[in-house]
């Protein structure tokens, strides 16, 4: 996902999307949200580079 800082990571599973974060050691799940939802999640939360 360019331009942020976070969640750099989607996954889609069906009608919702997991954004997490990967690091040498471990996944770090940020949120579980609706499709619906996920652009203003974004707005919200994600951290601009």
């Amino acid at each position: 996902m360019r331009g942020l800082s976070r969640s750099q990571y989607r996954l889609r599973v069906g009608d919702f999307r997991v954004f997490y974060d990967v690091s040498v050691d471990r996944v770090e799940i940020l949120a579980i949200v609706a499709k619906s939802d996920a652009d203003e999640w974004l707005e919200e939360v994600g951290e601009k580079q």
